[in-house]
């Protein structure tokens, strides 16, 4: 598991069910067209399988994320809580 798809599980293994919910729900609705993840994709995933979505989608060797995505509020205050030094929005 690379840095990037370590990094995204730690932060997404700290949110509840509805905050992982609403996570998805911008992978899927507030992005451009072209990044976004089908919903069927993210139908009944974990977080494991969130993770590997998002890094096959975004980048395959994981290296960046769609900055619409990390906007979200509930990765903005997970990235605050954890000093993500990833996220260009902290």
């Amino acid at each position: 598991m690379d840095s990037i798809s370590k990094l995204l599980l730690d932060i997404l293994e700290e949110l509840k069910i509805e905050d992982l919910k609403k996570f998805q729900w911008h992978l899927t609705n507030s992005v451009e067209d072209d990044k976004r993840i089908p919903k069927s994709h993210l139908e009944n995933t974990d977080r494991l399988d969130t993770v590997d979505k998002m890094v096959q989608k975004y980048d395959p060797d994981g290296a960046s994320l769609l900055p619409c995505v990390l906007r979200s509020s509930v990765f903005i205050a997970l990235c605050a809580e954890v000093r993500c030094l990833y996220c260009p929005v902290c």
